[in-house]
């Protein structure tokens, strides 16, 4: 690590180590859905809140989180959150059915919220340093991005060799060795009178956030017209419309409406947001399409992923070193250019029998346009807010991550089982893998189509990159060292 120093090495470690563990699990699981699907007899509705349970919660307590650890403590904060995502990593390897798995990820995800974004916030704190701080945050950046790409290759080695539930021991021994690590790490929190906490605009969020995920996942099989996915759909709407009026007339909003008057600010959340919908979504419909259609084994349904992975860990320090020289927005466009590229190729050329070489054009686009897109995103919400107020920082870029890959899944599972439903392939209780061995066209359908709207996404993450990162107009001192540091 450089000039980075041995004992800050070791804090960037643990910090990094953490990171990955909560960060995997969002993604480790996506190899084993065919298996979950057949263990319990799972419905693609189910199979779809598997994955979004963990992101969901997660995302919604993110924010929270942040100002948790500014109050307390990080590292009080981030012990705690490893102690909870551990328990219930236990508690999901150990579930004897598909709803308390559902809701054993449910707590895990408590404590992947507490964890992360204390992490953040012990790194600005501890390298205070500007060039030592810009390449410990490459670190943090390049460890969320290959961490969510990884997951499907580790779950595959996993699930391959050990079953399923290895997945979830893993992080037993891996999070007693980095709870053992925290020694070194020194307490630090928000100096002065700490933010009183903002319940009411978190619950709003919450609830509007989850009210859009019921839909986007029960509409395909209850029909859009249903009175529930309306329902739905109006809390959605209540909830966003009061947590607006929250946040904008609260003395201390959680969220903070005015850093979205800085252009770089809006860059940073839109560009992260697009990613992580096209990473997630891809990562979960993709496992579907190679295991189920394909009939790969999880291992090599996993293996196929390498090239994503690769392509992040590649593409995360070029970007550092752009950010750097040039500013955020050659990264930021280039990248959110590939992930367009990305989805489109996938869209046009995606069938039953696509050739190795076509589908590897499209994963490996992805994995570095994603890349690219990480660094511009995480240096923008840090530099945007002053060192005290790291952890809501942290969660900015954390939590827009994480709904970005709920959205993702959501998204993506909405269009492809509404195709399948207007085909009148998907039914209510019907196994997913039952129809692909029938009409695996459906799926394939469905798939195209969803890739194609994410693409549609991808250009105007291009044109808000292009617009929010010229250097003209930052103004904000913190944000313009961002983009020269």
């Amino acid at each position: 690590m450089g000039d980075i120093g041995r004992r800050n090495g070791v804090i960037l470690t643990v910090c990094c180590a953490a990171l990955f563990m909560s960060t995997l699990d969002t993604t480790v699981l996506n190899v084993a859905l065919p298996t979950l699907e057949r263990s319990f007899d799972a419905s693609p509705s189910g199979l779809q809140w598997t994955a979004s349970t963990y992101i969901l919660v997660r995302g919604s307590l993110l924010f929270m989180s942040g100002s948790i650890g500014d109050r307390f403590g990080r590292r009080r904060c981030f012990r705690v959150g490893l102690v909870v995502f551990t328990v219930g990593s236990i508690a999901c390897s150990l579930s004897p059915s598909l709803g308390v798995l559902i809701t054993s990820r449910g707590f895990q995800a408590v404590g992947g919220a507490l964890m992360t974004p204390s992490t953040l916030a012990i790194i600005a704190n501890t390298f205070t340093e500007k060039r030592s701080r810009a390449k410990a945050l490459g670190y943090w950046s390049a460890t969320t991005g290959v961490s969510t790409a990884a997951g499907p290759l580790i779950g595959g080695i996993l699930i391959e060799s050990l079953g399923w539930r290895s997945v979830f021991w893993v992080n037993v021994p891996v999070g007693a060795l980095v709870y053992f690590g925290t020694r070194s790490i020194p307490e630090s929190r928000r100096i002065g009178r700490p933010r009183p906490f903002d319940l009411p605009g978190q619950f709003a969020m919450i609830v509007t956030i989850t009210s859009l995920t019921v839909a986007l996942i029960t509409g395909p099989t209850s029909s859009w017209n249903s009175p529930s996915v309306i329902l739905a759909l109006l809390i959605c709407v209540v909830g966003a419309t009061l947590f607006l009026a929250r946040e904008r007339h609260a003395h201390h909003p959680f969220f903070e409406l005015e850093v979205f008057k800085v252009p770089a600010m809006v860059g940073a959340v839109v560009v992260a947001f697009v990613a992580y919908i096209a990473l997630a979504g891809f990562l979960f419909f993709n496992t579907l399409y190679l295991q189920d259609v394909r009939h790969f084994s999880p291992l090599h349904a996993g293996i196929y992923t390498v090239p994503t992975t690769a392509a992040v860990l590649v593409a995360a320090p070029i970007s550092g070193r752009l950010l750097g020289g040039r500013g955020a927005r050659l990264p930021a466009t280039l990248g959110s250019l590939l992930v367009t590229a990305a989805m489109g190729e996938l869209a046009l050329v995606l069938t039953a029998n696509t050739s190795t070489g076509l589908l590897l054009v499209g994963y490996v686009c992805l994995g570095l346009g994603v890349g690219l897109l990480n660094p511009p995103a995480t240096g923008a919400s840090v530099a945007s807010m002053s060192p005290d107020r790291a952890g809501v920082a942290a969660a900015i870029t954390s939590t827009v991550r994480q709904f970005g890959s709920n959205f993702g899944v959501a998204l993506m599972g909405s269009l492809v089982f509404s195709v399948m439903a207007a085909y009148g392939t998907l039914h209510s209780g019907v196994q997913l893998r039952d129809i692909v061995a029938h009409r695996p066209d459906t799926y394939i359908s469905g798939l195209r189509l969803a890739y194609l709207v994410v693409a549609f996404l991808g250009v105007t993450s291009c044109l808000t990159s292009f617009w929010a990162f010229d250097a003209r107009k930052v103004r904000d001192p913190a944000l313009r060292a961002a983009h020269h540091a």
